[in-house]
């Protein structure tokens, strides 16, 4: 049983592989959702009777009508879906379009983001991609959607792999208009799946 207050902070620890007979609880204290990051470098994977607790979060977006402007053609702009329906976390960070990892302990991760996005003109050419730590012109796997018609939502899917993501590593989803500027688009619906290894 770990009681945070009244066990002194821990630069690491790591439980794993244990067996359970059942009898009284299991492990317990532990909180990973926390967004200070408590908890963030306890290792508790392989074990009975728990889930891992490997660094993982989920967004789930739902009908937004929220608009991100793309003022300049083929320029980066962080996506703008105002709130998130429901989000899950372990280990991560959400705030809005953004996830930041909390643990210091190094890990290789994915990514997979569906949903869809509509533009407000006919016909064009919408790029996304994840940007980390928030320096565009470093997109991780850029994917075109190529709308015809204008409102109308374009379904989309993109899968990251991510080496090394370090304590404080922030991921956010950007888009460009490759067609023309001063459009808008929105992103209606959007599911995004982060894990770790």
């Amino acid at each position: 049983m770990y009681r945070p207050s009244t066990f002194t902070s821990f630069t690491s620890i790591s439980i794993k592989g244990n067996l359970w007979n059942n009898t009284g609880k299991y492990i317990e204290g532990f909180d990973f959702t926390r967004t200070d990051g408590r908890d963030a470098n306890a290792i508790v994977e392989s074990n009975a009777g728990v889930g891992d607790s490997k660094p993982q979060c989920f967004i789930n977006v739902l009908n937004s009508v929220t608009t991100t402007s793309l003022t300049t053609v083929s320029t980066w702009y962080k996506v703008n879906w105002g709130t998130n329906t429901s989000s899950e976390t372990t280990k991560w960070a959400i705030s809005g379009n953004k996830i930041t990892f909390l643990s210091s302990n190094r890990r290789n991760g994915w990514i997979i983001i569906s949903g869809n996005v509509s533009a407000s003109a006919n016909n064009q050419n919408i790029t996304v991609g994840i940007v980390k730590n928030g320096v565009a012109g470093t997109q991780y796997c850029a994917t075109t959607i190529r709308t015809s018609t204008a409102d109308q939502p374009f379904p989309f899917s993109i899968i990251v792999y991510l080496s090394d993501i370090a304590a404080t590593d922030y991921f956010e989803l950007y888009a460009r208009n490759e067609t023309s500027s001063g459009k808008t688009v929105v992103f209606q619906d959007i599911q995004w799946l982060v894990n770790t290894q």
